[in-house]
């Protein structure tokens, strides 16, 4: 069991893997865990991931949240509940866009863009229609050279690319986009089947750093908990970070603290449980 500590004013959760099980499914006791800790123990809780505000807005609503959101691994933060007014809005340069593109379309990859509130397609595969059913969220299919006009004349650009394939053709361009832009984008391999890219310089403690300066709550009273490669940054700056029971490696090697149950066993509430901070 987890030593009983100070309640923290702010904790910031993921939600693939961490908040929802291997199905994609809040459950009623997280739900249940995550209102009692706003309601009794004043906890401002904040949603970091790596989906889109789209594709997140199911799981904020369920837990019936009024705290600023991060989304897409950090470069896009809303302050208000999907609101036009952003905290960060980082986007990809367009250059980098259509190289990116040239680079790996001999590959059979399913390309991905989101901006800010919108997620464009080229093609809406079955890789996409995948992705709109775990995220509850419909994809646009565009022509890229019709985004990059697009994006051109507002002065704009997608927050983060999505590279979505079997694991020889992920691993492959993966290979690929490191060799050609190595630290200049911020490009993750999450898992088997996915290559997410951001802006460089973004990640989710960006978001962090943007949230407690909104809401004036200090980094040592707070928390964060993940379980993938693209929580490092976050939980590494937070004053407690912790890593799910199921969380990668490279996370649980950067933390001192780790749940005991999954995210399949509910390891978010479990945890909290057993550090004090909330009642069984």
């Amino acid at each position: 069991m987890e030593n009983k500590t100070e309640i923290p004013k702010i904790i910031f959760l993921d939600i693939d893997g961490t908040l929802l099980n291997n199905e994609h499914q809040l459950s009623i006791n997280s739900i249940e865990g995550v209102q009692r800790l706003i309601s009794q123990r004043k906890i401002h809780i904040v949603l970091a991931t790596g989906r889109s505000p789209m594709g997140a807005k199911p799981i904020y609503q369920k837990l019936d949240l009024n705290s600023p959101l991060i989304c897409l691994n950090g470069s896009l933060v809303t302050n208000q509940p999907f609101s036009e007014k952003f905290l960060v809005n980082n986007t990809l340069d367009l250059s980098s866009i259509t190289l990116l593109k040239k680079l790996i379309q001999h590959l059979t990859i399913s390309i991905n863009y989101f901006s800010q509130y919108d997620w464009y397609c080229e093609n809406r595969d079955e890789w996409v229609i995948r992705e709109e059913w775990i995220l509850r969220s419909n994809a646009t299919c565009v022509p890229i050279k019709v985004l990059l006009r697009k994006w051109a004349h507002t002065n704009s650009g997608p927050n983060k690319i999505e590279c979505i394939g079997t694991p020889d053709q992920i691993e492959t361009a993966h290979k690929i986009l490191i060799n050609h832009f190595g630290q200049s984008l911020y490009i993750l391999k999450t898992s088997a089947n996915y290559i997410e890219i951001n802006p460089p310089n973004t990640d989710k403690s960006i978001g962090v750093q943007a949230v407690l300066k909104d809401l004036n709550i200090p980094l040592s009273t707070s928390w964060a908990i993940g379980d993938n490669i693209n929580d490092i940054e976050m939980v590494t700056m937070v004053n407690r970070g912790i890593s799910m029971a199921n969380g990668h490696p490279s996370l649980k090697s950067k933390v001192n603290h780790t749940t005991q149950f999954s995210n399949d066993e509910e390891g978010v509430i479990r945890y909290f449980q057993t550090s004090g901070i909330l009642d069984v």
